[in-house]
């Protein structure tokens, strides 16, 4: 593939996409009947942060978007969550911070907790080859059962709670492209991608842990990126932990790093 060299435009345009897949899975789990988890959103400046009440285990309350233009409104932004008694993780792009921003979250009490790494390529037209014994299938949106019940199983969700996850998990990729890999027609692994304004965005993969080393999630991800070409999708990007199996699988896809995130948490105790 024929990936063009990062550049501050390139890296905004990524961010920005990156930014618009969560709040899109956000707002798609906050329209469920009665909210059922707890979903806000609120705007603090030029960037967006989202509560999960009902789910805070699964780093879902974020804070994304945020850079020096938005320094004034830290504090409120951290009251905010506060109040909630939730700690989010804050996803800073290198592009969009300087010294200021980091220097005012840490004189309020955050601190860097870890890093994601964030890669970018073309979209390859040629079809992918799966391993021996690995099929990738893609669900239409009126027929995630499957992809659904997948999920849950690899979340080890209780079996209580099990009929709500799989509506969330359905209504938050409504209007993506959900797929499965099976190892000898077997449900093994999943991931997603949303397709929009030529960017494709590939995430939400996992394995079951007796299907992992069969190729699954190499094979789910080089068939998303073969569908981005067909969706005439001229960007395709995905994040990984750094050096992860994920990120390695990423890059034997023909990925590039563009960029490290910093997280950045903040300790509750402090006022």
């Amino acid at each position: 593939m024929d990936i063009p060299i990062i550049t501050q435009e390139l890296a905004e345009r990524i961010e920005q996409h990156e930014n618009d897949a969560l709040l899109s899975r956000m707002l798609n789990i906050q329209g469920l009947p009665g909210n059922p988890l707890g979903v806000e959103i609120r705007q603090f400046g030029g960037s967006a942060a989202f509560i999960v009440r009902g789910a805070p285990h699964l780093e879902l309350s974020r804070v994304t978007g945020l850079s020096d233009a938005d320094i004034g409104q830290i504090g409120e932004l951290l009251d905010w969550f506060r109040m909630q008694h939730l700690n989010p993780s804050i996803d800073l792009s290198p592009y969009r911070s300087g010294e200021s921003l980091l220097r005012a979250l840490a004189e309020r009490g955050c601190y860097q907790s870890r890093f994601l790494t964030v890669l970018y390529g073309r979209p390859n037209p040629e079809p992918p080859s799966p391993p021996a014994g690995v099929k990738v299938k893609e669900y239409p949106p009126h027929a995630l059962d499957e992809f659904a019940s997948l999920v849950v199983n690899i979340d080890q969700i209780p079996e209580l709670d099990q009929n709500l996850w799989k509506k969330v998990m359905q209504a938050q990729f409504e209007g993506w492209r959900c797929y499965v890999g099976f190892v000898s027609g077997n449900p093994a692994a999943h991931g997603v991608m949303r397709v929009h304004s030529g960017v494709a965005i590939t995430m939400f993969a996992a394995t079951r842990p007796e299907y992992r080393n069969f190729g699954c999630q190499t094979a789910l991800l080089r068939q998303r990126i073969y569908d981005a070409a067909l969706s005439q999708c001229d960007l395709v990007t995905c994040s990984a932990h750094p050096t992860s199996v994920s990120q390695r699988n990423q890059e034997r896809a023909g990925l590039r790093v563009a960029y490290t995130k910093a997280v950045w948490s903040f300790l509750s105790s402090i006022p």
